[in-house]
């Protein structure tokens, strides 16, 4: 049972800092999924430069179409899988916010 608060309580803080930096930018799905979740950016792709500036920055996410069984031209790499098991309110705070800065420095809007 103290297992499952504890995901409760990551995925709550991982919601709050999406909303906090994104706000209306963003749209959550599996908030309740357990230890990720699925952000949709509203104006941003999640293209290969942007996923390597992130990575190192030691910040490993990726597009959900990393996760597509075909191949799809028309993919949407909007959508980023969110992982935040085992890790403190303070660092998902962090690790949000580094994506933040990220998407600012590489010219990208929301």
């Amino acid at each position: 049972m103290r297992i499952r608060v504890a995901i409760v309580e990551d995925n709550q803080d991982s919601t709050e800092a999406l909303k906090k930096y994104f706000g209306d930018g963003v749209e959550i799905y599996g908030e309740n999924a357990g230890l990720h979740l699925v952000a949709g950016f509203k104006s941003i792709e999640f293209d290969d430069l942007l996923i390597e500036n992130l990575k190192n920055k030691h910040i490993h996410v990726l597009p959900l179409s990393a996760y597509y069984i075909t191949i799809d031209e028309g993919k949407r790499n909007n959508l980023l899988v969110i992982g935040f098991g085992n890790m403190e309110e303070a660092d998902i705070f962090e690790g949000i916010k580094i994506i933040y800065d990220t998407l600012l420095e590489n010219g990208r809007v929301f």
